[in-house]
């Protein structure tokens, strides 16, 4: 069975439970340290149940193979989960430790009871991740970092062309959101003006679940792209943006009509760029 990178393991965690959904993970696992020709020793398949995760790393500007791709879930450093041969909440760490198979592979800390019923010290090597979606959610975390990694391409082909002013790759928080929640926070939010912007927003008809792209700089919030996750895949599934910053909003409104949207473009980023005119 394929690995699944740790990028993807922490993105994945990172966007659905946020959005109240649990995550499992199917794992094997491998003793690193006692075998004498130095090669690590399957000790056989696990599962977990994750519960919360840590932001006590640095941000990346990559996500697996794609540069300038920055998410904000690259920053989890640690996650927490229910093993039933630990208990709950145990620890498991991503210390960028790598294991030599075919080619170095990153592996995740964690700990496993031996034979005599100690805990001992081992590698977790992640093959795949099971999600309880509501039958509705078509759309996937990957759909939406698919469109997300078009607008990075975007704003880096732009911020070359001349008399285009500076401005920085946005940095990226991608996760799923009901309704309620969605518009709790947009409510509760000083960033989006008061008065018929925000009325709208929050009275407004949306679907029961969202896709929230957030575009930030910083800690700062500057834009926000809104999904629907009930759409299919095949569709358009973009439904609009969430102004935090004006500055941000006019940069969209200048870059949007420099890209030819009569090109192959996906459907989804001709609604995008559309939505600024």
């Amino acid at each position: 069975m394929s690995e699944i990178s740790n990028d993807t393991v922490k993105a994945t965690i990172y966007a659905y439970l946020k959005g109240k959904i649990p995550v499992v993970i199917g794992l094997s696992l491998w003793d690193s340290k006692n075998n004498a020709l130095g090669e690590p020793v399957n000790l056989g398949g696990h599962a977990v149940t994750v519960l919360g995760y840590s932001f006590g790393g640095v941000l990346s500007r990559s996500f697996d193979s794609i540069p300038d791709l920055a998410l904000v879930s690259s920053k989890i450093d640690k996650i927490y989960v229910h093993d039933d041969q630990i208990g709950p909440f145990a620890k498991m760490e991503f210390k960028n430790f790598e294991l030599n198979f075919a080619s170095p592979i990153k592996v995740i800390d964690t700990t496993y009871k031996n034979a005599k019923g100690e805990s001992d010290k081992v590698k977790a090597l992640p093959h795949i991740l099971i999600l309880p979606l509501y039958h509705k959610i078509r759309i996937t975390f990957e759909n939406i970092l698919k469109v997300i990694n078009q607008i990075k391409d975007i704003q880096l082909l732009v911020n070359k062309a001349p008399g285009v002013p500076p401005f920085p790759v946005l940095e990226w928080d991608i996760y799923l959101s009901d309704i309620t929640e969605f518009k709790k926070d947009i409510l509760n939010n000083p960033l989006v003006s008061t008065g018929d912007y925000k009325e709208t927003i929050v009275t407004g008809d949306f679907p029961k679940y969202l896709w929230r792209a957030i575009g930030m700089v910083g800690d700062e919030k500057k834009i926000e792209f809104l999904f629907d996750a009930t759409d299919i895949d095949q569709g358009e599934f973009y439904l609009n943006f969430i102004s935090y910053d004006a500055v941000t909003l006019n940069y969209f409104k200048l870059i949007s009509p420099m890209i030819t949207l009569s090109s192959p473009i996906d459907m989804n980023i001709k609604a995008i760029l559309h939505s600024f005119k």
